[in-house]
């Protein structure tokens, strides 16, 4: 799997969580096992969610990594092989001087033989000054390596052969540290083929569960969508308004206001814990809570459109932006936080506000509806 697929998952996750509607129904117990369901869906698909974009990210920087990696090992082959061919060249140079040397060497093994059947002089030089035939064949010994005397012929082919040794040397030396660098390269190209592999298992894993749930989730939302809307048409059959039992169904509450944001009474502790300990990390969190009805209609009014169809029954997902149905709404049960950032929603998963969110939130129980990076609540919805 790559992460097209994540990213494709990712989508759905947010059009799931949009019908997927929260809080305690006074119908029959098999409405409430459902919005229970559907409570815990939301919460275990939002933690899907993050794992499998954080697998995905994490899977994009090894893949990277893996190629970069194989671009160095390309790299260091390449060296081993430009490494051979010095040798290869040191040693044809090296090849050549020894012939050379032997060349040399031969000639003046024949100067010193004549010199020796010269008797009584056995000095070189002076056989090498002499006028007669064998001064052809010291001239052309001389000639043949840029000498002007036997010590000169002596040094030089010394010379000639300690630099095609050298050469000969470094060659090899090279080779041997591009192939210890060749061998290094391979090993750490296997460490991270290896890792990305793990982690495409990982991510693999964690997308196959996301999958599942949002098909579970999909029908469970099916379900209450069918169940809820029969509620609303028996509301609006009993002739209520916006007051009507099928949409006050949770009770009235009591909000309190805590570091300025009007919270349920029941969650007032959780909220100032959380805000307290965010304050503790340099996270300052503030935004909008509770909600009433009228506000809700009203925002469903702005955003779904002005038909009673459109008001009540619409799904929150054919909005625009996406708005919970009126009776459906966690801020109307005071139990939802919609926080900002510099004057403005928290609109993005990278922003400071959220990823501490992220990271803190559930243990203080809030969490995040993944449509809405803003929005966080006691059950994800």
């Amino acid at each position: 799997m790559d992460t097209v697929r994540i990213r494709r998952l990712l989508g759905i996750v947010l059009v799931v969580a949009t019908v997927l509607p929260v809080g305690r129904s006074a119908g029959a117990q098999t409405q409430a096992e459902l919005e229970a369901r559907a409570a815990e869906l939301a919460a275990e698909i939002n933690v899907l969610a993050v794992d499998a974009e954080t697998a995905g990210a994490a899977l994009d920087a090894l893949v990277a990594e893996r190629d970069r990696q194989q671009q160095r090992l390309d790299d260091a082959r390449a060296a081993v092989a430009g490494a051979q061919r010095e040798i290869t060249a040191a040693r044809e140079r090296e090849d050549a001087a020894n012939d050379k040397i032997d060349e040399l060497t031969g000639q003046l093994r024949e100067l010193a033989v004549a010199a020796y059947l010269r008797p009584p002089s056995t000095d070189i030089g002076a056989l090498l000054a002499d006028d007669d035939v064998r001064a052809g064949a010291k001239r052309r010994v001389f000639a043949s390596v840029g000498a002007s005397t036997t010590d000169d012929v002596v040094n030089r082919l010394r010379g000639e052969r300690q630099r095609a040794e050298r050469a000969r040397t470094d060659a090899e030396r090279a080779e041997a540290e591009a192939k210890r660098l060749e061998a290094a390269e391979a090993a750490q190209f296997t460490t991270v083929q290896a890792a990305s592999d793990a982690q495409q298992r990982l991510a693999d894993d964690i997308a196959a569960n996301l999958e599942r749930k949002l098909a579970e989730a999909n029908s469970v939302g099916e379900q209450l969508a069918a169940r809820e809307q029969e509620l609303a048409r028996a509301a609006r059959r009993a002739g209520g308004g916006v007051s009507r039992p099928g949409w006050t169904r949770n009770g009235p509450i009591t909000v309190v206001t805590v570091y300025g944001i009007e919270v349920n009474t029941e969650i007032a502790g959780q909220v100032r814990a959380m805000v307290d300990a965010a304050a503790a990390d340099g996270i300052e969190l503030y935004g909008e809570g509770y909600r009433d009805i009228q506000t809700q209609i009203d925002l469903r009014r702005a955003h779904c459109g002005s038909s009673d169809w459109a008001i009540w029954d619409m799904p929150s997902m054919d909005c625009s932006p996406p708005v919970a149905r009126p009776g459906f709404s966690m801020h109307e049960q005071g139990l939802a936080i919609d926080f900002f950032s510099g004057g403005d929603l928290v609109r993005s998963r990278s922003n400071p506000i959220f990823r501490w969110l992220a990271a803190n939130a559930a243990s203080f129980g809030f969490y995040n509806l993944p449509i809405e990076p803003w929005h966080w609540s006691t059950t994800g919805g």
